[in-house]
């Protein structure tokens, strides 16, 4: 299942990937996925990783365009101005607002 994942970001990114990331991709990946298991109180099976797999390819995307700047809310320059969003708060609160998350 995270092969698949793997394919598809790497196809959504298009231009804004770089063949020579694969193995970075791959690990922010498979960070993401823990965290995401984590976060909804669920197992590592392809079902629980299928389930949540849309919020574990935004959050994964989010991050690898953001690499460079991990530690930056927000910058400006030649009068353009970018905020940048936490890639795992914002996958928190999507887990929890889907009804994502088992009680336990």
């Amino acid at each position: 299942m995270e092969d698949i994942i793997l394919n598809e970001i790497i196809d959504d990114l298009s231009d804004n990937y770089n063949q020579s990331d694969k193995n970075i991709l791959k690990s922010i990946l498979e960070d993401i996925i823990t965290d995401a298991l984590s976060i909804s109180n669920r197992k590592k099976t392809d079902e629980d990783i299928r389930f949540l797999k849309n919020d574990i390819k935004k959050a994964v995307k989010s991050i690898y365009l953001q690499r460079g700047k991990e530690d930056v809310t927000q910058d400006s320059e030649s009068g353009l101005s970018n905020v940048y969003n936490d890639a795992i708060k914002e996958l928190s609160l999507n887990i929890i607002r889907k009804g994502k998350r088992l009680i336990k």
